[in-house]
């Protein structure tokens, strides 16, 4: 899940979901390995700890102490480029094995299905695995030759997958070693497509640790170009990556998937984001005289109903009363649930991560009138008087469990529209 006690995360989540809503600028999708380790394709420290053992194994003339020095500084394209100087073809026959197409994994299909959610597919990936390429197969591809056609695609809302660093069926073109950096650096259409998509787009980098020195130049550059009115924005999703002036971090907890699932969280809320803005733009087309007549086409308002709150802590569940008579008889008397600890379908609180996309994706906030305290608790006293007295949140009452959901649904009616428990509605 998102790291919603995180202020920067919020910020950032925020500015992303303004800027897809009022800026005309196309979102762009950077992917790098840890998406394709969904797959269990290596990453680059495991590479290199590969191919250090089959040269290490086979190769004479290895340098495996200056190979040892070389990973574990991170100098990974000087460590590829040693190897690939010692022995060529076994170099380029080790990495078109490492990348062979994997089968399918559950989280692999879970992220593709998202992507194929998002719109209009503007893809970069630093990946030489065809993983992407053979799922959208009729979105249109480009190699580095070929990169800048990237460009017309982008103005006109086409669909596109850039592969920045090569592809595995054309192995000598793919990007590990030192020289290859060097000259990709060099190659100035490149780099010139490159900072016009930084110009043109809002990049989110997803699996994708910024490491490569050539896009930490462009980011640099493209922010002192761009200083009076800002950058971009551009942002990074990762749990580790501390926000700069050109980057907006997203960050994402580990605790509960070590995996990196949690990350995926961003397509969810960038799902939410374009199909409300479909759903308006559907609307204005049958009735665009609505459109003149409000800020807001046609009053839409959308609301979330959250029929749960637990923060983190400690919660009971029930409370059970012993009774003994004088005649020493026992009368025992349980309410509420009574679940045990082994009973729970979790261990960890997603109250803030959920408060967190009530609040950047709907425009209020609901809640059963029992959870008052417990909202209380979770947001602080401050940010919850702030938030009532803004009219973000409100509290429904829930009669009882059995016609609650009738109940809340004609609340909602006399005011805007009926809303199912415990689903969002645009109303």
């Amino acid at each position: 899940m998102l790291n919603a006690q995180d202020q920067g995360t919020f910020l950032a989540i925020r500015e992303l979901t303004r800027s897809m809503r009022e800026s005309k600028k196309p979102l762009v999708l950077w992917i790098g390995a840890g998406a394709s380790k969904w797959l269990d394709f290596p990453l680059w420290k495991e590479l290199a700890r590969d191919l250090r053992r089959e040269f290490f194994k086979y190769v004479s003339g290895f340098d495996n102490d200056g190979a040892l020095k070389l990973i574990a500084a991170n100098s990974f394209p000087r460590f590829f480029q040693q190897c690939r100087d010692l022995d060529r073809p076994r170099y380029f026959q080790f990495l078109s094995n490492a990348f062979l197409p994997r089968p399918d994994t559950p989280l692999y299909r879970r992220f593709t299905d998202s992507l194929a959610a998002t719109g209009p597919l503007h893809l970069l990936t630093t990946n030489i695995d065809e993983a992407l390429e053979q799922r959208f197969p009729i979105v249109g591809l480009f190699q580095r030759s070929d990169f800048s056609g990237c460009i017309q695609q982008l103005q006109t809302g086409k669909p596109f997958i850039a592969k920045l660093h090569g592809s595995r069926s054309a192995i000598e073109s793919t990007v590990f070693t030192h020289e290859d950096y060097e000259r990709l650096k060099a190659d100035s259409t490149y780099i010139n497509t490159l900072r016009l998509i930084l110009e043109l787009g809002t990049v989110v980098f997803l699996g994708y640790s910024i490491s490569d020195q050539y896009v930490i130049d462009l980011l640099s550059d493209n922010a002192r170009n761009m200083r009076l009115f800002g950058t971009g924005p551009h942002f990074v999703v990762s749990s580790d990556f501390k926000g700069s002036i050109t980057l907006r971090q997203i960050g994402y907890s580990l605790k509960r998937f070590a995996d990196h699932r949690s990350a995926l969280s961003v397509l969810a809320l960038i799902q939410q984001v374009e199909a409300r803005k479909a759903e308006l733009s559907a609307r204005i087309s049958i009735h665009p005289e609505e459109s003149i007549k409000t800020a807001t086409p046609l009053g839409t308002k959308t609301a979330y109903f959250i029929s749960d709150v637990m923060p983190p802590g400690t919660w009971n569940s029930s409370v059970t009363a012993h009774c003994e008579s004088k005649d020493g008889r026992k009368t025992e008397m349980t309410m509420g649930l009574g679940f045990t600890n082994d009973e729970l379908p979790f261990q960890v609180s997603t109250a803030h991560h959920d408060v967190v996309v009530g609040l950047i994706c709907f425009d209020f906030l609901y809640f059963s009138l029992a959870a008052v305290g417990r909202v209380h608790t979770l947001l602080g006293s401050e940010v919850f008087w702030q938030a009532v007295k803004a009219d973000i949140i409100r509290f429904v009452h829930l009669q009882s469990p059995l016609c609650g959901q009738m109940h809340f649904s004609l609340t909602m009616q006399r005011g805007f529209g009926a809303l199912s428990r415990g689903a969002p509605c645009l109303t």
